[in-house]
């Protein structure tokens, strides 16, 4: 009987740690893709490195977080139920809401979380109509966030007016005229439209 041969013991791989202009290119990069539907991209990136400093740190993990709330359910079923990871994440979005209340994209990604919980759509409708009454909005999903809820709240004409927003800051010419699985009452709302 041959003795037992111990196994090498394999070291932990961490993620690469990236600190200064390595750190900031990385992020910017991510919330440029952000931008253009690359969320895979993002969560590749994100998630395989390890980033410093405080502020990059928040920015990188709210682009994490946003990522998973915007690629199509279909290819992130095999890595995890949308839900549990949002569940666990909408925590630490608020916590960078109350460090950096002023910063307009932190709020209105919290909203766009927190309209994915029935119960919490009033609270997300709050956040962005203070941002649209402050002339705030950061972006056109901040947009198609407060339309998705004013329509689930049944305001059809401020969800109209939403989207009309939303059309003038589509970079990419198609958020707000086509209907995302988990954002956009569009299609529902020109249906609407037409049929009166």
């Amino acid at each position: 009987m041959k003795p037992e041969v111990a196994k090498p013991v394999q070291a932990k791989k961490y993620p690469p740690y990236l600190e200064g202009e390595a750190a900031w290119r990385a992020v910017e990069r991510a919330e440029l893709w952000l931008t253009e539907g690359k969320y895979l991209e993002v969560l590749d990136l994100l998630t395989h490195t390890d980033i410093a400093e405080r502020q990059l740190y928040a920015r990188a993990t709210v682009a994490t977080v946003v990522a998973w709330m915007r690629v199509p359910a279909s290819m992130i079923a095999p890595l995890a139920p949308r839900h549990i990871f949002l569940h666990k994440r909408v925590g630490y979005l608020e916590f960078v809401v109350r460090d950096e209340p002023d910063n307009p994209r932190f709020v209105a990604r919290l909203a766009e979380a927190y309209a994915y919980y029935p119960k919490r759509k009033a609270e997300a409708r709050a956040l962005l109509e203070d941002l649209a009454e402050r002339g705030l909005m950061p972006d056109a999903f901040a947009y198609a966030t407060l339309a998705q809820v004013r329509y689930d709240l049944g305001d059809r004409p401020g969800a109209r007016e939403a989207i009309a927003s939303c059309k003038k800051l589509d970079a990419r010419k198609r958020l707000c005229s086509l209907t995302p699985q988990h954002l956009m009452p569009a299609r529902a709302l020109a249906d609407e439209t037409a049929a009166r």
